[in-house]
């Protein structure tokens, strides 16, 4: 049989089951998987198998399994679910009908047979791609990532709990309507007739007199000639602006501020005190872990350290993405992969 290594959501059977311990010690469900169909969503698998939508195409002709290691509970001394179990316990008991009260039957052969869906997806650390299988759920269960929401009754259940004091807002007095506007009152009219005659009846009694309206003349600006012989007609002159920037004589000029000091900013604690088990320090960054590892692998294959260290990402992790480990959390990482190997 074939590796199954194309990442997608498959349909498929247990060939394998059986109960073991991650390298941390916790209990965990190991299942052989045979891939029966694929869920095709893509452009190119839709044009290559000539769907018009997507859909499921049969997959078993390929002979191709892969085996899914799930990490069940987060202890290695208390298995009660609600308070240690992972993501991993629920969805085996959904996808296979395990009742999830014993252990036996994940290594006596009862969940040989059973068909669920699984979704595989690459996993990349240090360069390296590795398929592992992240997701399993029922049969029948929708291929595609979907939001779930609660039920009614749920959801009225919530809503007993929210307790938020409303404000009630007075009711705003309606606005008074603007009043009219009252339209302007028209003028008197013009004649224009009457207007055209005046002008051309004073035009002719100035043609028949000159001197007519010969008194009046413009008002005259006064010269400079007049201002210096004490005419009353002169302009005061007007003092000239100073410009705005520039200092009076004799002005006392403040110091400049000094400039603000800089606040050191000093970088977070971190947490050097050794481990009681491996002596090394409680926290480190991915890379200093794993650099640690691989010096101190001895003998070991960088196939089996890597195995190792990608289980001990998701015993120490859980459901949370790598870029949300903590210094604390690459630490546990590296122990558990030194215990596992004895480095």
């Amino acid at each position: 049989m074939n590796q199954l290594d194309t990442a997608g959501v498959y349909r498929g059977e247990i060939l394998e089951s059986a109960l073991g311990e991650s390298s941390g010690g916790f209990p965990q469900a190991v299942l052989r998987l045979k891939a029966l169909e694929k869920w095709v969503d893509d452009k190119a698998g839709m044009e290559h198998f000539k769907f018009t939508e997507p859909g499921w195409v049969d997959w078993s002709s390929f002979d191709e399994d892969i085996v899914a290691y799930l990490v069940l509970f987060n202890s290695t001394e208390v298995f009660e679910p609600g308070q240690t179990d992972l993501k991993n316990y629920g969805q085996l008991k959904l996808a296979t009908g395990w009742d999830g009260e014993e252990f036996d039957s994940l290594g006596n052969g009862a969940l040989v047979g059973k068909k669920l869906l699984f979704r595989l997806e690459n996993h990349e650390y240090q360069g390296k791609v590795k398929p592992q299988i992240n997701w399993i759920d029922a049969w029948e269960s929708s291929p595609t990532r979907e939001l779930k929401s609660l039920d009614a009754a749920a959801v009225k259940t919530l809503n007993a709990k929210l307790k938020v004091t409303r404000s009630v807002r007075p009711a705003s007095a309606p606005a008074k309507p603007a009043a009219p506007v009252k339209p302007p009152t028209p003028g008197p009219s013009v004649n224009m007739e009457k207007m055209a005659k005046a002008q051309a009846d004073a035009a002719a009694a100035r043609a028949e007199n000159p001197t007519l309206g010969a008194g009046v003349s413009k008002p005259t600006t006064a010269t400079p000639a007049a201002a210096k012989t004490g005419s009353s007609t002169a302009t005061p002159p007007v003092a000239p602006k100073r410009s705005p920037g520039r200092p009076r004589k004799n002005a006392t000029v403040p110091p400049p501020a000094p400039a603000p000091v800089p606040v050191p900013v000093l970088p977070p604690a971190v947490d050097e005190s050794p481990d009681l088990a491996t002596g090394l320090p409680g926290e480190c960054t991915q890379v200093e872990g794993w650099d640690y590892v691989c010096i101190n692998k001895g003998d070991n294959s960088d196939t089996d350290i890597e195995s190792a260290w990608i289980d001990a990402c998701t015993e120490v992790g859980g459901d949370k993405d790598e870029t949300e480990f903590t210094p604390a959390d690459w630490a546990k990482v590296r122990d558990l992969v030194i215990k596992d190997f004895a480095l």
